[in-house]
Formats: C-alpha cells, sequence, structure tokens
C-alpha cells in the first residue's frame, strides 16, 4: 500500500522485534519495498526508515518448516509516520 497523506519531506520509521526462536528457522515476518525491490527480514529487533508515500507491506511471522509450535510467539511493530498536515504547519490543535 501507499501512505499518499504521509509528508513528502519526511519518512517513516518502524521498530519491530520478535520473540520467535529464529536460530530455529522462524521468521518474524518481512516488510517488502517494491518500488526498490527490496525487503527486510523482521528478526530479533530492527530499525526500518523509508517514505511510506512508495509502495511497502509486510508478511506475518512465520514458523519453520515442519516446526510444532508448542507456545505462542510474539511480534511487535511500531510504526511512526510522519503525517503531512502536522509537518506542513495546517493542522488544529486543541490546547
Amino acid at each position: 500500500h501507499r501512505d499518499t497523506k504521509d509528508s513528502i519531506a519526511a519518512t517513516t520509521v518502524l521498530f519491530a522485534w520478535t520473540d520467535a526462536p529464529v536460530e530455529e528457522g522462524f521468521e518474524g515476518g518481512r516488510i517488502y519495498f517494491t518500488e526498490l525491490g527490496a525487503y527486510g527480514v523482521l528478526n530479533s529487533f530492527i530499525i526500518e526508515n523509508f517514505s511510506g508515500r512508495e509502495t511497502h507491506g509486510g508478511t506475518p511471522p512465520r514458523g519453520a518448516k515442519g516446526a510444532i509450535i508448542d507456545k505462542p510467539y510474539v511480534r511487535v511493530a511500531i510504526v511512526l509516520y510522519p503525517p503531512s498536515l502536522v509537518m506542513s504547519g495546517n493542522a488544529v490543535y486543541n490546547i
């Protein structure tokens, strides 16, 4: 998807963390940047900085092939995005 209301002058920041055992073949998911033909693997703790105005998307965490998943694992993702109204100074703030 594209975040067309993001500011042109700023970037989106993604913080992602998982407790899935990546050393056993689990994967915390991926984030794709289609215009670049690239992706980031969301294993362990990772920070991605990118333009949300360009097409991007992601996948959920995945278990290892043939693995027995005997407990729940967690992925936490926090996204900080630059709304254009705030960045341009055109937003109205209540005090």
